[in-house]
């Protein structure tokens, strides 16, 4: 295996068994991760995925973890909003479990990150102030606690690939991480902006003009990005169960990484995306190149640690396979 291998696609993947299309029972997601994390690649494997009306469930299932295993690291993921009192009512039932959690089992978990759509009603309405609003009243609940989540991602609601709102967003959560540190919010760490890349249905996958707006958006703001659904597969390609072209993980991650080391401008962005011929996409002992632009290893780490971070996934047998098949992984 290459050296610049292993900074691209370490901790790439969150394992979300829970949720379409695999939608394991918690029995099921759970003892496959386990399962994950002893594996010769588990290096590539982050945190498991789990809604927060889900907690208690797990708690029940950690006493079968070897304490030499422990902490398992969690992603929670909020549940969705309509208005900005029901998104307050959902950020205090979280904050409920989470403390719960980890009274019953103390030291077993972390939980450092958090997902969250903003309510509905904050995204079409007004001028953004209440979007503001949802924003700022989320990371001050979580900042008060090192045991609550520190990291926020947070996210446009349903599939509307509109880049303008997007971008409307993004900049909101980069202007309030600029004023975190007058907060007095000693835990807290960022907010980030999560990207959907697709679903179950042809609809639910953005076009690449799309990605390539956001993506791009979130390097100029300088806000932390993580991706989910619709990333099975290192190269992006046409599926038949969707009846669509998926997104793949190496275009995606590559364009995002290669934005930030090559200034790529969005024509070039939506090339790398589109692009599906696997030999345009190389890994060496010192950088990871596509055709003949290259990021090196050490600025590969330092973006996957602090802007590019992982994505979501119901199944990390498929990344790992396509990457052997592609001689990526041995």
């Amino acid at each position: 295996m290459k050296k610049a291998v292993k900074p691209f696609l370490e901790e790439i993947v969150d394992y979300a068994g829970l949720y379409p299309p695999a939608s394991l029972s918690m029995v099921d997601a759970f003892d496959t991760f386990l399962k994950h994390r002893k594996s010769p690649h588990s290096w590539l494997l982050s945190k498991f995925v789990i809604g927060s009306n889900q907690l208690k469930e797990l708690g029940e299932l950690l006493h079968k973890v070897p304490k030499k295993e422990l902490p398992i690291e969690l992603t929670i993921v909020a549940p969705a909003t309509t208005e900005f009192n029901e998104f307050k009512q959902a950020i205090t039932t979280v904050v409920k479990e989470v403390a719960l959690l980890h009274k019953n089992h103390e030291n077993k978990v972390r939980t450092g990150t958090l997902e969250i759509k903003l309510p509905v009603e904050a995204i079409y309405t007004g001028k953004g102030i209440d979007a503001i609003k949802a924003i700022d009243y989320a990371v001050k609940v979580m900042g008060k606690s090192r045991l609550l989540p520190q990291r926020l991602f947070f996210e446009i609601p349903g599939f509307d690939f509109d880049p303008k709102l997007a971008e409307k967003i993004i900049r909101f959560v980069a202007a309030h991480n600029s004023q975190i540190q007058s907060m007095n919010l000693p835990y807290y760490i960022f907010s980030g902006f999560k990207i959907r890349c697709g679903g179950v249905e042809a609809h639910q996958f953005p076009p690449s003009k799309y990605l390539a707006k956001v993506m791009l958006a979130a390097r100029d703001e300088n806000v932390a990005i993580k991706f989910t659904a619709g990333l099975h597969h290192p190269i992006r390609h046409y599926n038949e169960s969707v009846k669509t072209k998926m997104h793949g993980f190496l275009n995606t991650f590559g364009a995002s990484i290669l934005s930030y080391t090559q200034d790529l401008s969005e024509n070039e962005v939506v090339e790398m995306l589109e692009d599906e011929n696997p030999d345009h996409f190389r890994f060496t002992n010192q950088y990871f190149a596509w055709k003949e632009l290259a990021a090196p290893e050490l600025e590969i780490k330092m973006l996957r640690m602090l802007s590019v971070l992982s994505f979501g996934s119901c199944s990390f047998d498929e990344p790992v396979e396509d990457l052997q098949e592609l001689g990526i992984l041995t």
